[in-house]
């Protein structure tokens, strides 16, 4: 039955029972009502008979007892009574006879059918009245005939009996009358109170069958909708095999059915979903190993076109063969850039970009990255400007490689979109506390400008500006989609203002923490304050910004806008003998330029010693030589930076004192700067394998370091215990004592105020081992096989943190993270080639006779470590099958023996898992490849190349 047919049955039944017991009640007090009517019309014409028989009688009784006889009337102002005449008293007797015929023969009809009471009521009566008219009339006749008082007496006496007979009995039938008349009306009474409670009874079962009704009705309704409910909040909890079994054949179960359809449903594509995720995780997991494979695979073959192409740009060719090299090597980078942000790209969607705190300087971060735009601005004309506010505090502590990553992108964008004039870098100081600095970088350009309407979307993924297919523009639109997250991932956002056709301002605030136990802001040098300084160059905006860092110096500076106006300005101070300690020359400008200037300086006797720096947006090889010939003392290629100009100027002041005899002083370049910080810096590398010994080593050699060699943890630990290292590059994986126990005893010999720069080398390039490293006490790491450029760029800026205290909470740097799991080599060169000797030759800086000796070294040690490996697997140790796997991956990888070093990291995995699986199969494979190894030497020898 439907809801709406329950319903109105419900309240039709209620209806009824109302109706029902309206009607009863209305029924039984009319039939009361009626009785009684009907009793009151009987009995009351009795009454009123009765009355007048009582009436009649009296009138009877007082005319013949003489009462009533007398007529009072007023005369002369008094009332008077006087005797009725015999007529009157005649009348007033028949009156009082006639109204008692009339009466008795009324009650005689109304009761002359009645028995009992009523009855000997009207016999006493008939028979009492009709004695009194008897002895009324013999009353009246004794009167008039004058009888004697006696007699009449006798009369009257029983006159008087009858009278009272018939009052007392009339009286007596009046009250019987009365009486049954009330008791009638109790009866009434009675049957409405009867009525009344039946009444009252039949509405309450009215009301509780009301109340039934409605709580059925309500019950039935509300309860599966309850269940109902609950059922969808378990789906939305995810319960989707909920189920509602209501069994009915209303509204409420087409409901419940339509509801279990939809859970099915539901549950069938939550099974679709979650499959779907899967293959989606799955997929992505697929793609991110792929864009870590492919990145890593395609990087190898990049690494050395670039590095060949830059081995060839320092030989001899024709200027056609130069252009074809520079436009190849300037594609690789385009082409390197844009892998790297497809790969961030992936991180970041993956949710896999971890942020690297670290200490590090913020003022060479910002400067590293005007350096490394410089050339891109220098070949548009473009004039790179870079200012970090001498407010700003330099050692800071967060991720500097991710910060360099978003300028860089900001600043690529800048030149890229700017055809003429300049692009800046700021870094300024918006507030500072004890604990921590907030600075705003911005990179500003004076370009094409973004149009309102893309303002919105050019963060977004694969979005740009233009992207039309006749865009002048090329990229693949992640790059300010990265530069964004990266930024919110760092606690910034990232904003762009801009004006069509006068430039775009990208900016963000970082708030970082300041390094403990250091002075965060750089202090200037005491003996060089007050220096006098003249500054020469056209640009306004470069031009301010050099003056505003060399007062930071505290030096006092002047500034013109031309050549000719710096030689004036030179000549005018000499003569007034208060000439300037040091000129700060632009190379291109207007008019007169630096060399020109130059020349004129150093020809004119009153200034030619004033020390000449030449600042240039345009260094071409060459450069260097020509300005030292012309007599400039100082060579730096804008964009300047703020302690590299520091630190040129100390140095060419200092040179100049110590070669003022000499005709020709030496030029100071950043190439200078470098290798006067360098040149005395002491390495302890920490090595087993002697091939890996023996490159690495040669490595830095050649790079101008001096290197100690030990195989092991404890001999590390003796060397440093007599001389204190500037690094130290210590393997994981040696004999005797590993490189984290050696770290770990290292540090605890050490105090406060000295401590060591321990950098790892190591073949594990997993995750965890970052964590493994800082937990020994290690500041950095270099991926074995070791990336010479790599490893330099780490030196560097470890020997750079060292120049002030060493980090106090060491930490891995970014920039040295691999994007995957480093298994070189799988696919890395051609299958019919057991070497990448473009890997190789990038390691040994071309030295073909050096690496043919490592290789004929590594074949000769390396049939004794397979036969120990055999030794392993056949005895099923596999502890040591992953130390000997260990030390052929190695050296294999820095021999490029990219094969044979996959297959050593495949048995080492193996073995780390306790996987003994086919580990024969695995060691012949490996001495196959040595003998193809073996092979390509002996052809190589053969070639004599």
């Amino acid at each position: 039955m439907k809801i709406g047919s329950k319903l109105i049955l419900g309240y039709l039944l209620i209806a009824l029972f109302t109706v029902f017991s309206a009607i009863w009640s209305i029924r039984s007090i009319d039939i009361v009502n009626k009785e009684f009517s009907r009793f009151s019309r009987d009995t009351l014409p009795i009454i009123n008979a009765l009355y007048d028989l009582r009436f009649s009688v009296i009138r009877i009784v007082s005319s013949t007892s003489g009462y009533g006889l007398i007529r009072s009337e007023k005369k002369s102002g008094r009332t008077v009574q006087e005797p009725l005449e015999e007529r009157e008293e005649k009348d007033q007797i028949a009156s009082g006879k006639a109204l008692y015929q009339t009466a008795m023969r009324d009650y005689e009809s109304l009761v002359i059918e009645s028995s009992g009471e009523r009855a000997g009521f009207l016999r006493t009566l008939k028979e009492t009245g009709s004695e009194l008219q008897d002895i009324s009339d013999a009353i009246i006749s004794l009167k008039r005939q004058s009888v004697s008082g006696r007699e009449i007496l006798e009369f009257k006496e029983r006159f008087k009996e009858l009278e009272n007979i018939f009052l007392e009995n009339t009286n007596a039938a009046i009250s019987s009358e009365y009486r049954e008349l009330s008791l009638r009306k109790e009866i009434v009474k009675s049957a409405v109170r009867k009525s009344t409670v039946i009444v009252s009874v039949i509405s309450l079962c009215s009301f509780i069958l009301a109340i039934a009704i409605g709580l059925y009705i309500s019950y039935s309704i509300s309860y599966p909708i309850t269940r109902l409910k609950q059922a969808a909040v378990n789906i939305g909890k995810g319960a989707l095999d909920t189920r509602v079994d209501v069994r009915r054949d209303d509204e409420i179960g087409e409901l419940s059915n339509y509801f279990n359809t939809m859970a099915r449903d539901l549950e069938e594509y939550g099974k679709q979903l979650v499959r779907a995720k899967d293959a989606a995780e799955s997929a992505n997991r697929a793609k991110s190993e792929f864009l870590a494979n492919m990145s890593h695979e395609i990087r190898t073959p990049m690494n050395g076109v670039i590095g060949m192409s830059t081995l060839a740009l320092e030989t001899n060719l024709t200027p056609e063969q130069r252009d074809y090299l520079e436009s190849t090597q300037k594609s690789a980078y385009e082409l390197l850039n844009i892998i790297n942000d497809i790969l961030d790209f992936s991180k970041i969607e993956s949710g896999k970009m971890i942020l690297d705190v670290i200490d590090f300087n913020l003022r060479l971060t910002v400067e590293g990255v005007a350096d490394t735009l410089a050339p891109l601005a220098h070949e548009k004309g473009l004039e790179l400007i870079c200012v970090v506010s001498h407010e700003v505090p330099s050692l800071l502590m967060g991720d500097s490689g991710r910060l360099r990553q978003v300028l860089l992108n900001l600043g690529n964008n800048a030149i890229k979109f700017t055809g003429r004039g300049e692009v800046i870098i700021r870094a300024e100081l918006v507030q500072e506390t004890e604990s921590v600095a907030t600075v705003e970088f911005s990179v500003v350009d004076t370009g094409i400008g973004i149009p309102k309407e893309k303002m919105e979307v050019i963060f977004g993924e694969f979005v740009q500006a233009d992207s039309s297919t006749t865009r002048m523009y090329g990229g693949t639109g992640l790059g300010l989609s990265i530069a964004k997250s990266l930024v919110g991932m760092m606690g910034g956002g990232l904003k762009v203002d801009s004006d069509i056709g006068k430039g775009s301002r990208f900016g963000f605030d970082l708030t970082f923490a300041k390094q403990k136990e250091h002075s965060a802001r750089e202090e200037m040098p005491v003996h060089i304050k007050g220096l006098k300084v003249l500054v020469a160059d056209d640009n306004n905006t470069n031009r301010k910004i050099l003056e505003k860092m060399v007062e930071s110096f505290g030096f006092n500076v002047s500034s013109v806008t031309s050549g000719a106006e710096a030689i004036a300005s030179l000549k005018d101070a000499a003569h007034a003998d208060d000439p300037f300690n040091l000129l700060l020359l632009d190379m291109q400008m207007p008019g007169m330029d630096g060399e020109h200037a130059t020349i004129i300086v150093k020809n004119t006797p009153e200034i030619r010693e004033t020390p000449v720096i030449i600042l240039t947006s345009l260094g071409s090889r060459g450069d260097a030589a020509h300005l030292r010939e012309i007599g400039c003392e100082g060579y730096l290629v804008k964009p300047i930076k703020q302690s590299l100009l520091l630190n040129t100027i100390m140095a060419v002041l200092s040179t100049r004192g110590l070669h003022r005899d000499e005709k020709t002083v030496p030029l100071i370049t950043r190439h200078t700067i470098t290798d006067m910080k360098f040149q005395n810096s002491h390495i302890l590398l920490v090595e087993d394998n002697e091939v890996n010994q023996k490159v690495t080593a040669t490595m830095l050699r050649k790079a101008g370091y001096s290197v100690d060699i030990v195989a092991n943890g404890r001999l590390a630990l003796e060397a440093v215990s007599t001389y204190r290292y500037d690094i130290i590059l210590m393997d994981i994986q040696m004999p005797e004592m590993d490189g984290f126990e050696a770290t770990r005893r290292i540090r605890e010999k050490e105090d406060d105020s000295v401590r060591s720069t321990i950098i790892a080398m190591t073949a594990h390039a997993l995750k965890g081992d970052r964590e493994r490293c800082i937990e020994a006490g290690m500041d950095d790491y270099i991926a074995k096989p070791v990336d010479p450029q790599e490893m330099f760029t780490v030196i560097e800026k470890w020997l750079r943190s060292a120049k002030g205290e060493p980090p106090r909470d060491p930490a891995i740097s970014s920039a040295t993270e691999p994007e995957s799991s480093r298994k070189e080599g799988v696919q890395a060169c051609p299958a019919d080639m057991p070497v990448d000797m473009n890997a190789a030759m990038r390691r040994f800086d071309n030295d073909m006779d050096f690496y043919r000796d490592m290789l004929s070294k590594f074949l000769e040690m390396v049939p004794e470590q397979i036969g120990k490996l055999v030794e392993a697997v056949n005895s099923g140790d596999s502890g040591r099958i992953e130390i000997c796997a260990h030390g052929i991956k190695g050296a294999a990888g820095n021999l490029g023996a990219l094969r044979l070093c996959s297959l050593a990291q495949d048995m080492e995995d193996r073995a780390g898992e306790g996987d003994m699986t086919d580990m024969s199969k695995w060691t012949g494979e490996m001495q196959s490849e040595v003998a193809r190894l073996e092979d390509f030497i002996r052809n190589m020898v053969e070639k004599g190349g």
